[in-house]
């Protein structure tokens, strides 16, 4: 750069933060749109399916709970009712978890919908025993009858939790990973360009 003159340094510098200027532009918007699928993605699937697994947990609990009152109490139409509610509810959320698990953008999709269909699964053996309760008991059970009713209510519960659990999982290890390496690859490109800035 010695035999240039001072104006073609100074030329030669701005071109120079204009080159970097424009790749530190170019950079940001490739990964920030990285990042703006995956932001789409957790409030698009994400969210939703957190939400309705909540709202199955409940749903499911409220369930159980009216079953194990009907097996100690015996059935009221209000506890009839009240389960009837809950069970149809419940199932529900089912057919709005499938459908939230089936759009597009997760990186493997059928480890949600398994979670969903095994605890779709636990679902129904809890019904289909609670149909058969509801619709045979009027008076209350007896202890060991309720006993057995209660062990079985509570594994299929452990059942439907631990596949929640698992989707929670899935979430927290694959879509939250990705997100947090965008983020770590934007920063640190950033970081790089701006070495060579004064």
């Amino acid at each position: 750069m010695r035999g240039f003159s001072i104006s073609t340094k100074i030329l030669f510098g701005f071109a120079f933060i204009l080159v970097m200027s424009i790749a530190v532009v170019i950079l940001a918007n490739v990964n920030l749109g990285k990042l703006k699928n995956r932001i789409e993605l957790l409030t698009q699937v994400q969210t939703p399916i957190m939400n309705k697994l909540q709202e199955l947990s409940s749903n499911t609990n409220s369930a159980i709970f009216v079953l194990v009152q009907i097996s100690s109490q015996g059935k009221t139409p209000d506890l009839q009712a009240a389960y009837e509610n809950a069970r149809d509810n419940a199932r529900t959320t089912v057919t709005g978890l499938r459908e939230d698990a089936g759009k597009p953008g997760m990186k493997s999709p059928d480890a949600v919908k398994k979670a969903i269909e095994e605890a779709e699964n636990h679902l129904e053996a809890i019904f289909e025993r609670g149909d058969v309760l509801v619709d045979g008991v009027t008076a209350p059970l007896s202890t060991a009858s309720n006993a057995e009713i209660l062990n079985f209510l509570r594994e299929k519960m452990d059942g439907v939790q631990a596949q929640s659990h698992s989707v929670v999982d899935y979430f927290s290890q694959t879509e939250g990973q990705l997100i947090k390496l965008d983020l770590g690859r934007i920063f640190g490109k950033i970081g790089t360009v701006m070495k060579f800035f004064p």
